[in-house]
């Protein structure tokens, strides 16, 4: 990324994790002269703190929990605190003056959020809350990764709602192109005058177009009641892909 962005590793000046998983941390440190040392050695690293008092304690190898932390933990955590390069983050805080740390618990243990503002408008690095546009439709499936499944499925719930409240950008880290989206509620249908083509929740699968390029298109789900209940979403044909499950 720093060499697509014309930009030498030694001018980062910030990395922000929202968790620790594995497939999170790896471009955290390079292997050199026979060890693990930061990629970014000017850089403040931002660990999510009860991430990684969960590992440093352990107890992400205990019997019956699913250890996506890994040896990744490591080989791409520990080098970066041995060099005195970590920062143990915690929801509340703002980052390098633009992005604010919120919680987002459940998918990990100390899973966060980064939401930033500009210009009146908004967007969200939502980590791992999602992993495919299904859980926009179902937002009680999890992944086969959440530790803590109770709390992901109501941290999903409660972002879905809140991303639709704020008309904020979400930029999950799984999903396929175009990446990036917009959670819109609409009213529903009734069975009387349900489109054709619609999905059974009485909401029109569609995913609007907006001026907002690349971004083009704006994944929709509807509420009942003024919370969230089911939605629909559809990417265009040569867009769509299978996600992690």
């Amino acid at each position: 990324m720093a060499d697509r962005s014309r930009r030498a590793p030694e001018r980062v000046t910030h990395v922000v994790m929202t968790h620790l998983h594995a497939d999170h941390v790896g471009w955290n440190t390079t292997w050199q002269d026979n060890r693990w040392v930061p990629t970014f050695p000017n850089a403040r690293y931002y660990l999510p703190k009860d991430d990684f008092v969960f590992c440093d304690e352990g107890r992400n190898k205990e019997p019956g929990v699913v250890d996506v932390f890994g040896e990744s933990f490591f080989d791409s955590v520990m080098p970066v605190v041995n060099e005195g390069l970590a920062e143990m983050m915690m929801p509340g805080q703002e980052i390098a003056g633009c992005l604010q740390v919120e919680s987002a618990v459940g998918h990990s243990p100390g899973q966060v959020v980064f939401r930033a503002r500009s210009h009146g408008e908004e967007a969200i690095f939502c980590g791992d809350i999602l992993h495919s546009p299904l859980q926009i439709v179902l937002p009680q499936v999890n992944s086969g990764y959440c530790i803590r499944p109770d709390l992901a499925r109501s941290t999903r719930l409660s972002f879905l709602n809140q991303a639709a409240d704020s008309e904020a950008l979400i930029l999950p880290v799984h999903f396929g192109e175009p990446y990036c989206g917009y959670v819109r509620r609409q009213v529903p249908a009734s069975p009387s005058n349900r489109p054709r083509g619609s999905n059974g929740t009485g909401c029109r699968t569609s995913m609007a177009p907006r001026a907002c390029a690349p971004f083009r298109h704006t994944p929709h789900y509807r509420s009942r009641a003024g919370g969230y209940d089911r939605g629909s979403m559809s990417l265009p044909r040569d867009q769509q892909h299978a996600g992690s499950l």
